[in-house]
């Protein structure tokens, strides 16, 4: 699979997990620039993630801005349009799905509809919500409402 967005800081498949078997799960990991937690740390934790619960890394995405408007998000845009039945979209947590503090709950819920559409899943892992369940994707659009209620009342 080939994957390669524009604007995009890297995208690099991971050599060390090749997608040879067609049963394994494989994902994209997606990294946004966060005031909170160091790209690098973000890359440990996701990729420690994945190996350990056996996903093939398809691809590792890191957005080039801290810019949280949707049509700055490219990598994501990339990996939306390339998704295939049965990937999954890692991310350290919510507030990577989320643009701005105006409409932090329909962001989330937009993602979540186009990788359902998709038949793809979503996995935000410090937060662990995921999308693989009604009762997960509950879960992950409750708080999403909770951080954009947060973010409103400051």
């Amino acid at each position: 699979m080939s994957c390669q967005p524009v604007n995009v800081k890297a995208c690099s498949p991971c050599s060390d997990s090749p997608c040879g078997n067609s049963n394994q799960q494989s994902c994209y990991i997606y990294i946004v620039p966060s005031t909170q937690v160091t790209v690098e740390k973000q890359l440990e934790v996701l990729t420690n993630y994945a190996k350990s619960n056996s996903y093939c890394i398809l691809c590792t995405i890191l957005e080039d801005s801290t810019d949280r408007s949707p049509c700055k998000r490219t990598g994501l845009s990339t990996i939306l349009k390339s998704i295939e039945p049965g990937q999954t979209i890692l991310v350290h947590s919510v507030n990577s799905l989320m643009f701005n503090n105006l409409h932090q709950l329909e962001d989330v819920v937009t993602i979540m509809k186009k990788t359902k559409a998709k038949k793809a899943d979503i996995v935000c892992v410090t937060d662990n919500y995921d999308t693989k369940t009604p009762s997960r994707r509950f879960m992950l659009t409750t708080w999403a409402a909770h951080l954009q209620f947060q973010s409103e009342s400051l």
